[in-house]
């Protein structure tokens, strides 16, 4: 689309000065180069970086030279962002220093075309990634927030995502609200099946905290969600039922609906368990992501408190890991073993403190509630 966009608006540009055309001819080739294959579908490390430095300066030149159409701002603008994001991880990934006046240079750019440009009713995804250039490369949470609270506004699922998440865990720029948390989290389910999982995952996380902390609602249940999520991965089997396999992490859902009943009726529902280990079995065979579908499949069986630490410490993903041990800390609290959660709990304490950070609030804030 941004392709499209860009070009259209040059072809309109025939009878300019040679020079102004010569500018532009670049700029239009900048926009194809790094919304190509060659930037998009690459390794940091195989990206050539001369070239992707050059269409960020040229960029940089018709910005601050031409007077342009605001959609053609916007779109030089985006392609600025873009391509100094990925410029500065990759220089973090090749063990070089990010370039610090760049990155400021590139938001100032950005801050006044927002002072310029007020009502845009659709930025893309430029303010998204400038939050990222903020938070991550710049490390100002609080300038982040400003950005991703503006695309938020706009329902960019990227950035309600963000809200959402970091409102429940707070902390890095932002005070922990779980009101605020639900808020954007439903704002993200709202999107539907548009940001592909997005939605789905929203719908998962609003399921999960209504299950924890059904004080956040006044007219929904954790029960009431199960069909919203799986109506959306139905959707989204049908859109892309060439890769449909766990679309949206259907298996995970099931398997949360088991260890919710469990926990708070103390009995099994044994179909739904079995179905749901049936699906990450198929997994097994289609991603070979042995260790994490062994994972999953230890719950419920005879074995489980002899296994699972081992287990789970063989996962090498802190996320993944920090993920399936929250089910396995779920399923020992639904069977009353608490030693057994607290082992879990602290090697948990043990990853990445911001990977895990999710699901290390969430046993924090039920031990504050007293419930665990």
């Amino acid at each position: 689309m941004i392709i499209r966009i860009c070009i259209l608006f040059f072809c309109g540009f025939c009878s300019i000065a040679s020079a102004e055309q010569s500018l532009l001819d670049e700029a239009r080739e900048a926009v194809v180069f790094v919304y190509g294959d060659e930037v998009q579908n690459r390794l940091y490390s195989d990206i050539d970086l001369d070239a992707l430095e050059h269409a960020a300066g040229v960029m940089n030149k018709v910005i601050e030279q031409y007077d342009s159409p605001t959609q053609a701002e916007l779109v030089y603008h985006q392609v600025l962002i873009h391509s100094i994001v990925i410029l500065n991880f990759a220089r973090i990934d090749l063990d070089q220093s990010v370039h610090l006046e760049q990155l400021e240079n590139g938001l100032d750019k950005v801050d006044l075309f927002l002072k310029n440009n007020p009502n845009i009713a659709d930025f893309g995804n430029l303010i998204f990634e400038s939050g990222h250039i903020a938070r991550f490369l710049l490390q100002d949470p609080h300038g982040a927030y400003k950005y991703w609270h503006l695309c938020a506004e706009q329902a960019h699922a990227g950035c309600m995502n963000i809200l959402a998440f970091n409102y429940f865990s707070g902390g890095f720029g932002i005070r922990q609200d779980l009101e605020k948390s639900y808020y954007w989290h439903n704002q993200t389910y709202l999107t539907g099946t548009t940001f592909h999982c997005a939605g789905v995952y929203s719908a998962r996380k609003l399921r999960e905290m209504l299950f924890l902390f059904p004080e956040v609602s006044d007219n929904k249940q954790w029960r009431d969600w199960t069909p919203a999520i799986l109506e959306l991965i139905e959707q989204l089997e049908e859109e892309h039922a060439d890769d449909s396999a766990n679309m949206c992490g259907k298996a995970q859902v099931l398997m949360s609906s088991y260890l919710y009943d469990l926990y708070e009726t103390n009995t099994e529902d044994l179909e739904l368990l079995a179905l749901a280990k049936k699906m990450f079995t198929a997994l097994k065979i289609e991603n070979n992501e042995n260790l994490e579908v062994a994972s999953y499949n230890l719950i419920g069986s005879a074995d489980f408190f002899e296994k699972s630490i081992d287990l789970l410490r063989s996962i090498k993903d802190p996320f993944g890991m920090c993920n399936i041990a929250f089910s396995h800390l779920l399923y020992s609290q639904a069977l009353k073993n608490t030693k057994h959660a607290d082992a879990i709990f602290e090697m948990m304490l043990e990853q990445d403190a911001e990977v895990c950070n999710g699901f290390i609030t969430t046993v924090e804030l039920m031990r504050t509630k007293g419930s665990w």
